[in-house]
């Protein structure tokens, strides 16, 4: 998984700088994207208002939808089901991880799937418990 700069900007400045790290987080939440989000994750989120009604990012707990497999590693350990697509998606090829549900919010990391998934009109998009992992690196 690639560390968004945000990440990177907060791990540096508490090296650097002692500063500490944002608030606590106690929510973790998933995005889904149509094609490479880029090195911010910023790009190419499915967008409800941009064909994609019903989209919402997925929200999970850190304490107790994620656990660590190994030191920089980590996968979700319930399943993530999203929210039923209303109309078609598209395919979906990348996820990304933020600390808040909207786009002004500070995106984590992001990664393409395994393989990719064409949502369409009626599917429920599901990460199973231990398929949405990521080594942060």
């Amino acid at each position: 998984m690639d560390a968004t700069n945000y990440l990177k900007s907060q791990v540096s400045g508490w090296i650097a700088e002692g500063r500490d790290f944002d608030p606590s987080l106690t929510n973790i939440y998933v995005a889904l994207h149509s094609e490479d989000p880029g090195d911010d994750a910023e790009q190419n989120e499915l967008d409800a208002s941009q064909g994609a009604s019903g989209y919402d990012r997925y929200e999970s707990s850190v304490d107790s939808d994620w656990e660590e497999t190994s030191p920089g590693n980590f996968q979700n350990v319930n399943d993530f089901v999203f929210d039923e697509a209303l109309e078609d998606w598209g395919e979906v090829t990348h996820f990304s991880l933020w600390d808040g549900p909207s786009d002004t919010d500070n995106a984590i990391g992001q990664d393409a799937m395994i393989s990719s998934v064409n949502v369409t009109e009626g599917d429920a998009p599901v990460f199973r418990s231990g398929n949405l992992s990521g080594t942060f690196e």
